[in-house]
């Protein structure tokens, strides 16, 4: 993630509370040098609500498919290394 998509910070964020879900989802959320201020930290969350009541564009869409698959092949050279 750092590599491909250079933010300044990563959050990490847990959640295992769920019922019926005894299992952990871990989430990496890059933050960027031009993130506002009033999304950063555990405001970082507005985007998601933002998107759920403004749906993505299809831009975002082919920007986060071409990143995440970025990110995949690379980790997978890691850990076949």
């Amino acid at each position: 993630m750092t590599e491909v998509l250079r933010p300044v910070k990563i959050y990490l964020s847990m959640y295992m509370e769920a019922e019926g879900f005894a299992h952990l989802h871990v989430h990496l959320i890059p933050r960027f040098a031009d993130t506002p201020a009033d999304h950063r930290g555990p405001r970082i969350f507005d985007y998601q609500r933002e998107a759920k009541l403004g749906g993505q564009s299809p831009e975002n869409l082919a920007a986060a498919v071409r990143y995440s698959g970025e990110i995949r092949r690379r980790l997978g050279e890691y850990t076949a290394g």
